[in-house]
């Protein structure tokens, strides 16, 4: 068995790899989705709230829109790339067995 570099075989669970993607992925479909709906809702209470607390909420929104927006875009990245470790692993399980099968 391959070694992780200490010492101890390197083991890659498939199962717990896809389910951690599609973890990700679902949350960031939540995510997203309650950022639509804060967005709704204080798009919908800004037309009747005016002034300073309403400037400064917006701006305070903004800030944390950027935050989240941040989170997301890293979220993504981290998915795309444990999507990508996933099929370099099963390929590499597919070519040693094709290469023991022969």
């Amino acid at each position: 068995m391959p070694s992780s570099g200490g010492g101890a075989p390197l083991v890659v669970d498939f199962g717990q790899m896809q389910d951690a993607i599609a973890h990700m992925a679902s949350y960031e479909r939540e995510v997203t989705s309650c950022l639509e709906d804060i967005d709704r809702t204080m798009a919908s209470l800004r037309q009747s709230w005016h002034g300073e607390a309403s400037d400064a909420q917006a701006q305070a929104q903004a800030q944390w829109r950027e935050g989240a927006e941040q989170m997301r875009e890293a979220l993504s990245q981290l998915q795309k790339i444990a999507q990508t470790a996933r099929s370099n692993y099963s390929d590499a399980v597919t070519k040693n067995s094709e290469m023991w099968d022969d």
